[in-house]
């Protein structure tokens, strides 16, 4: 957290979680970033969901490409619709 920053992604408490889980040849992320400002909900979910496709193609020995500007609209329409409600009362 920096209070003093310009970007709005790093002014408030945020916490991110990954827990990798081994099982036989098999490894399971589970990933999680909490956060206090739901302005950044969209933006923040496109970001991550772009990095962990990534993070996918590069593990699976595939070119690694995102369409991070797709997503972001996805999320957007997302948080702007139906799913905002059910992020806000969860």
């Amino acid at each position: 957290m920096d209070p003093g920053s310009s970007e709005p992604s790093v002014r408030h408490s945020q916490d991110v979680a990954i827990e990798l889980e081994v099982d036989g040849t098999m490894t399971a992320l589970t990933f999680g970033h909490g956060f206090t400002d739901l302005s950044l909900a969209a933006s923040v979910g496109a970001s991550w969901h772009a990095c962990l496709d990534v993070l996918v193609a590069l593990a699976d020995g595939r070119e690694a490409a995102s369409d991070g500007a797709e997503l972001r609209r996805v999320y957007d329409a997302w948080f702007a619709g139906e799913g905002a409600k059910g992020a806000d009362a969860g």
